[in-house]
């Protein structure tokens, strides 16, 4: 492992971004052919990649998706305090 991909990791366990817990699926690869049967949380949220609009929906929709988004940032906040 690299010196970054390390940095990278202690960071993401430390702060725990949304894009790395709650939308999972923030990286602009298109996924492997094992993983193209739903739409990450990411690509539910955020329409417009045009590989994830053939895929099935996420099973979370936009609402449920935003509570999420609301509970982890509060969390969050509150650990911060």
């Amino acid at each position: 492992m690299t010196r970054s991909a390390g940095a990278e990791r202690l960071l993401v366990g430390d702060h725990q971004p949304v894009w790395n817990t709650v939308l999972e699926g923030f990286g602009f690869h298109e996924p492997g052919k094992a993983r193209m049967a739903r739409r990450s949380p990411w690509d539910e949220l955020h329409p417009g990649r045009p590989w994830a609009a053939h895929m099935a929906p996420n099973g979370k929709g936009v609402q449920e998706l935003r509570a999420a988004i609301r509970r982890h940032l509060a969390r969050d906040s509150n650990e911060h305090r």
